[in-house]
């Protein structure tokens, strides 16, 4: 699109791209890692005590992306003291090499809602008293951006930071394997949602997608369980003809 239209404004003869052989497509479906109810017990295990306890228990149970997760700000959480509460999605958080991560808004303009778990309420509430001490002991140190997940300095966490010094020791603390992505607790969340027998559409809805499509081909993986407690069932009524 940038050559497109540096050829509209005269700057290049033509767009070289259109003479550019694409790369092979591969129609290969890609392998993800998602987690099970005892897998989830057994990483919020493990979590505990990280710095980042909140985020990972937020990722688990509401399907938002690791972006929105490092953009989230305070101002867009509702948590009552008991109960569930709201998450108004307005940035996400996005990287380019050799620069600092920045915010970029939602790509309608609008927030998207969130809702939250009695769980993930409680342990943002208990994450905010920690993060106001580490306030208090840093003084005029603290970079104030509002963020629900910053760095000890309250900017914003870089991706692999987050990933290497975080997320993987939590994986092998809990003996999960360690080719699960960050990105997974969202597929994670998906598949649950669906093995616990709620609708597609509506987990479109939880997850953002303009589509249930997109939903049901690239985030609903069913577990070996359901699909053998599926299987079970149809034996059942096969059986009974």
């Amino acid at each position: 699109m940038a050559l497109q239209r540096a050829v509209k404004k005269r700057l290049i003869p033509y767009n070289p791209v259109k003479d550019a052989d694409p790369p092979p497509y591969s129609t290969a479906e890609r392998e993800y890692f998602t987690l099970s109810m005892e897998d989830v017990t057994r990483f919020i295990a493990a979590a505990r005590g990280d710095r980042f306890e909140a985020l990972w228990i937020v990722g688990v149970l509401s399907g938002m992306r690791p972006a929105e997760l490092r953009g989230l700000g305070w101002k867009d959480l509702d948590l009552p003291e008991a109960g569930e509460g709201l998450a108004r999605i307005r940035h996400s958080s996005t990287e380019l090499i050799g620069q600092k991560p920045k915010l970029k808004g939602t790509k309608t303009g609008k927030p998207k809602i969130v809702p939250l778990m009695p769980e993930a309420v409680d342990a943002l509430r208990e994450h905010k008293v920690r993060q106001n001490e580490e306030r208090l002991k840093l003084g005029e140190l603290w970079e104030d951006n509002g963020l629900v997940c910053p760095t000890a300095t309250g900017t914003i966490i870089n991706r692999s930071n987050l990933t290497n010094r975080h997320y993987k020791p939590i994986l092998k603390k809990a003996g999960l394997p360690k080719e699960t992505r960050l990105y997974d607790l969202r597929h994670t969340f998906g598949t649950l949602w669906v093995d616990s027998g709620e609708d597609i559409a509506t987990l479109s809805k939880v997850l953002g997608h303009a589509r249930v499509s997109t939903t049901a081909d690239n985030y609903v993986h069913p577990s070996d369980r359901a699909k053998t407690d599926a299987m079970r069932r149809f034996g059942r009524r096969f059986g009974a003809q």
